[in-house]
């Protein structure tokens, strides 16, 4: 399987191949992964709009290319501590019965192909967790 073309300045967008595998990320450390076939797309985190009374892994929302995505930080949502202020992310949107859901994660690093090279997070509980 291709590696991903590097991300450009001009763009914040990576092309992802196929709908096997998982694209690994880091969050506190830790190496993690998504499985590939919901990920639309990748961009620099810049900040989300807060959402009064959402529940604690969700940071807000974000306008995207004409869509209201919900943004979850991952690190909450697994009870890590914060990211420090100023700090570099990135937020992986996938898509998720037809809506787009932003993760942010400290960065993202590779696509995997094979199984067990990362942990994979369990998508469906992670949206239970915000609705």
């Amino acid at each position: 399987m291709p590696a991903p073309p590097p991300e450009t300045p001009e763009s914040s967008r990576s092309v992802l191949p196929g709908p096997d595998g998982a694209l690994a990320f880091t969050v506190d450390g830790r190496e993690l992964g998504v499985p590939i076939g919901p990920v639309v797309e990748i961009v620099t985190h810049r900040g989300a709009t807060p959402v009064p009374h959402a529940r604690p892994a969700v940071e807000g929302i974000l306008a995207l290319r004409g869509r209201i995505i919900t943004v979850v930080d991952v690190r909450r949502g697994l009870g890590l501590p914060p990211r420090r202020p100023g700090s570099a992310a990135q937020v992986i949107v996938i898509e998720s019965a037809g809506d787009h859901l932003g993760l942010v994660v400290d960065s993202v690093t590779r696509v995997v192909g094979q199984p067990g090279e990362v942990t994979v997070l369990n998508l469906d509980a992670l949206l239970k967790e915000i609705s």
